[in-house]
């Protein structure tokens, strides 16, 4: 052996240090057990367990104190979001890792209707489908699949609200940062499939721009299975 070896450090790997949780325990209850949970909390969350009751010792005796009312999210940006929502996927993956791919999915939707309409519709459909799921766990013991859009939801929210507009081509189907230079998408391939070898048209969803037609678009609510 060389000298130099029995004074040479080896720095652990990253990935076997143990980094606590940021969820306090309270919280990443909850979430395990199905309830509904205000990311707010993830992003601010509280020391003080509800759970337990609050008293104080005064010269009249024991005197119960309420319990703060949780926080209750007014504005989230959608990065505020990614960030929270990150928080809750790991505590949920720590114990069901199987659901990282359903998670990643939902987020990816999540900050697809952000990027789209703009506002806050991104988070109130948030609210409105973990808190039906929720009460599924809760009346029926039934969980839900987070990983496919829930069109119902969906189009209560948004079809009264305009996508944002691009700057570039002023297409309302798509921002900026997803605009193709003004080309257009093939109905063709979005209807019955496109036969001509050099078409000229974008292969690609009317919809939301990904590579598969509008009829088969998982984010097209007219589309999607009930």
């Amino acid at each position: 052996m060389a000298p130099w070896a029995s004074k040479l450090l080896i720095a652990e790997p990253a990935s076997s240090v143990y980094h606590p949780s940021p969820v306090c325990p309270v919280l990443r209850q909850q979430i395990l057990l199905g309830n509904y949970v205000d990311l707010v909390q993830l992003l601010q969350p509280s020391i003080i367990d509800t759970s337990q009751p609050r008293e104080i010792q005064t010269n009249l005796g024991l005197v119960q104190l309420r319990n703060p009312s949780p926080t209750r999210s007014k504005n989230i940006t959608p990065t505020e979001f990614a960030l929270a929502f990150s928080l809750y996927r790991g505590v949920i993956c720590s114990v069901y890792p199987t659901r990282r791919t359903e998670l990643d999915e939902y987020l990816r939707i999540e900050l697809d209707m952000a990027l789209r309409f703009g506002g806050l519709g991104f988070y109130t459909y948030h609210v409105h489908f973990t808190s039906q799921a929720a009460g599924r766990i809760k009346q029926f013991n039934q969980g839900t699949y987070w990983g496919a859009l829930d069109s119902k939801l969906y189009c209560r929210i948004f079809a009264a609200r305009a996508s944002l507009s691009c700057q570039l081509c002023g297409a309302p189907s798509h921002p900026a940062l997803a605009c193709l230079g003004g080309r257009m998408a093939c109905n063709n391939f979005n209807d019955l499939g496109c036969s001509f070898s050099s078409c000229r048209l974008m292969h690609i969803c009317s919809f939301c721009g990904g590579p598969h037609a509008r009829s088969t678009c998982p984010h097209n609510p007219t589309t999607s299975a009930d």
